[in-house]
């Protein structure tokens, strides 16, 4: 089945939805180590930067497959990721892109098998608004 993408990164709008996908929300660190009686356990508030989301698809078509790849291997390049799940929008970094040749490996062809994205979340992106702005004026009469 064709899916329309509604998915959006950077100025990109995915063709296909992903098939399977981490929910994007806050993590906690937990470091655990023995000690001579016993273990020592720390653990730190939950945050949403660092977050990783990984993003899958059974097939995709190579072309969306180059598109992201040329997202990917720009360094240092910071996207506006909506993943139409509620609202929310993230600014995220591509940190991984594999997939596997669909058919064989000498044949291009025009799909991708075993995608998965990797993306990680640096911060939620800014809203924009619109706001109205009402003003009022007093008269007052005399007679």
């Amino acid at each position: 089945m064709i899916q329309t993408g509604q998915q959006k990164l950077g100025g990109y709008t995915f063709y296909w939805d992903p098939d399977n996908m981490l929910i994007p929300e806050k993590k906690k660190d937990v470091a655990e180590t023995k000690t001579y009686g016993g273990a020592a356990i720390f653990e730190w508030d939950a945050i949403l930067s660092g977050t990783r989301v990984v993003l899958e698809w059974d097939s995709m078509p190579s072309g969306m497959y180059k598109k992201l790849r040329q997202q990917y291997i720009e360094t240092g390049t910071t996207y506006e990721w909506n993943p139409q799940t509620g609202g929310n929008r993230y600014n995220v970094r591509i940190v991984d892109l594999e997939g596997q040749y669909f058919g064989t490996v000498h044949h291009d062809g025009h799909f991708r098998k075993n995608v998965k994205l990797a993306l990680n979340i640096r911060s939620m992106a800014s809203t924009s608004q619109a706001t109205t702005t009402t003003t009022t004026s007093t008269t007052t009469t005399t007679t």
